[in-house]
């Protein structure tokens, strides 16, 4: 069978001589995980920038989230990769409630808004990260979508995710959060672990 909406990437309304309503959303370039947020009924996407911004959207019907006139909050030049700050964004074109640089990282990937009960401190947060980020080692960021800077986990000398590919995150009936690594950026190879989320403190 065959889904009745679909996210459509890379493409403008204005190409399209009329409304095709399987299309879901407009103007991602590479979503790579979703999740869905129940409490919210939120669907949160990280779409995968090209050469300068990773980027959190929510997934509204109908929506044009820009590609490829826009990468991340810029306009962003098809002909060059350069971006630069848009002075009079179109009205249009929905910006990502989270965002950062490719100093930051190479490849985001989407997690879940945490609503267990094991980690407190986590509680409304959505946590996600970034494949291998710029040194080659996976990290994990969390936010409060929509109104709020994004942070880092600080996971200290024993840290598993050095030498670590970030590949997707999991969660279990409890709404407790998962971590999916290897040690491999492909899909080959034995280096795959889980790890669970089951504490956080503030740092002092």
């Amino acid at each position: 069978m065959f889904p009745s909406k679909v996210i459509f990437l890379d493409c403008l309304r204005r190409e399209l001589s009329a409304v095709v309503h399987e299309i879901f959303v407009w103007g991602l370039r590479n979503p790579y995980r979703f999740s869905f947020d129940s409490i919210l009924d939120q669907l949160i996407i990280g779409d995968v920038g090209q050469n300068n911004v990773e980027e959190i959207d929510l997934g509204v019907s109908g929506l044009n989230y820009g590609w490829h006139r826009k990468e991340g909050t810029f306009l962003f030049d098809p002909d060059d990769g350069i971006i630069r700050p848009d002075p009079n964004p179109d009205p249009r074109l929905v910006n990502p409630v989270a965002q950062y640089s490719h100093f930051d990282g190479i490849a985001v990937v989407a997690g879940f808004t945490y609503r267990g009960t094991r980690v407190p401190l986590l509680a409304n947060r959505y946590i996600f990260g970034d494949l291998s980020g710029s040194a080659g080692n996976a990290r994990l960021f969390y936010t409060y979508l929509g109104n709020g800077p994004i942070f880092e986990f600080q996971m200290g000398p024993q840290n598993p995710l050095l030498a670590s590919f970030l590949k997707g995150f999991g969660q279990d009936d409890r709404n407790e959060l998962y971590v999916l690594i290897d040690s491999n950026i492909g899909p080959s190879g034995t280096g795959g672990q889980v790890l669970k989320i089951i504490q956080a403190g503030d740092q002092p």
